[in-house]
């Protein structure tokens, strides 16, 4: 896939480097096989753009490495072809009635793993969302009819580990969420030199903070929903001072305080006579904290906590991620922050115990918790008396 601007300029130099390509290894493109996609150019120059190249004109959506390629915002038309393989698995086990611990396995290992590539490029449609959960919910709960008023539990509740009463499920919206918040660690950690994140720095942030930059109305729907998730993550990365020349001194959470800007507004900004582009290097002097003389309440206060944040001018900044102990980015620390959290129940380790029977534990769970189908049988016999009384708490 080559990309470039619509122009007839940028055309011509593509189709010389195609010339000399061919005469150097004897491959050419096909002319019936090759598309070329427009947006936003005149009827003129694609006139002009096709006669050049020689190519067919095609449109958008298509599929390419198993996602759909498109210019505008993801619906729910997009997803349907993953919703339907998700349909078609559940459909193709319903007839052999699945037992529930075999369900809980086939969800997780199959079910679950078959939306993941997908949320790690997009932002999946709420309305997507809520239809996929909503299959594994009834594929879980009737398994053979599919039914979608047999719940027990609420998913949110399943979604939760079995510490905390569940079932170690997902819920995707979080997991989502998690999962594209990884392009922004990789955005301002610098971490992964890709070419997306060099395009963003160049072309969309322009040497300004990511934290600052305005929602924008003509991006693209992705770009405007990696930025609605700064919210989500900005207080779950830290930035470490060294020579202070990549930290922005208004908005990265590198203060004590957090972030300076959100935290006293545009004011202290003003008062401190300091451009809003400032690095952290700018209130520095040979190796000291040389904040501005300036006098407000706003900076009297951060002035006050300059002197237990140390400074480190052989090493470049960092950033550090709060959620794990290592201080680097996971997925499953975003998501475990962000998921709804229950009490922690005392029984976890007595049903799920090393090397338990999957479908023992299963009866056990929703036993304990009278979610069991047969339970007035079991408690006219005493049995969840004798479940319960038998168990030593830790």
């Amino acid at each position: 896939m080559i990309f470039c601007k619509g122009e007839v300029s940028s055309i011509a130099h593509i189709k010389q480097s195609l010339t000399e390509f061919e005469a150097l290894s004897g491959l050419s493109p096909s002319p019936t096989k090759s598309h070329i996609f427009f947006s936003g150019v005149n009827p003129s120059t694609k006139v002009s753009i096709l006669n050049i190249l020689g190519f067919q004109e095609d449109s958008l959506p298509v599929r390419y490495l198993g996602v759909p390629l498109l210019s505008s915002k993801l619906k729910h038309t997009d997803c349907k072809v993953m919703v339907d393989r998700i349909v078609g698995k559940t459909k193709s086990w319903t007839h052999r009635y699945l037992s529930y611990a075999a369900r809980i396995r086939l969800i997780k290992s199959i079910l679950f793993s078959m939306q993941t590539y997908w949320s790690s490029l997009f932002i999946i449609p709420k309305k997507v969302m809520k239809e996929i959960d909503s299959i594994l919910r009834a594929f879980f709960w009737s398994s053979h009819d599919l039914k979608k008023t047999s719940a027990k539990l609420s998913w949110e509740h399943l979604c939760s580990p079995v510490k905390e009463g569940g079932l170690g499920f997902k819920s995707l919206e979080v997991w989502n969420k998690a999962v594209v918040a990884k392009h922004i660690w990789f955005l301002v950690s610098g971490g992964e030199q890709s070419m997306w994140c060099q395009w963003v720095k160049s072309y969309l942030l322009k040497d300004k903070s990511f934290w600052s930059v305005k929602i924008p109305c003509d991006f693209s729907w992705v770009w405007r929903k990696h930025l609605n998730l700064r919210s989500v993550v900005q207080a779950h990365i830290k930035y470490k001072i060294g020579d202070a020349q990549s930290t922005s001194l208004w908005f990265d959470n590198w203060h004590l305080l957090g972030p300076l800007s959100p935290r006293f507004g545009p004011r202290v900004i003003y008062d401190s006579r300091l451009p809003k582009d400032s690095t952290v290097k700018d209130i520095i002097r040979s190796n000291h904290w040389a904040s501005p003389t300036a006098q407000s309440p706003d900076l009297n206060e951060i002035r006050s906590d300059l002197q237990t944040i140390p400074i480190n001018d052989s090493i470049g900044d960092s950033c550090l991620w709060t959620l794990t102990a290592s201080s680097k980015f996971t997925i499953s620390s975003l998501w475990d922050h962000l998921r709804t959290h229950f009490p922690v129940i005392i029984w976890c380790k007595v049903v799920w115990f090393s090397r338990h029977i999957p479908r023992c534990s299963e009866i056990s769970w929703m036993t304990i918790l009278n979610k069991l189908v047969t339970e007035d049988r079991l408690v006219k016999f005493g049995v969840v008396a004798s479940v319960t009384n038998s168990v030593t708490w830790p």
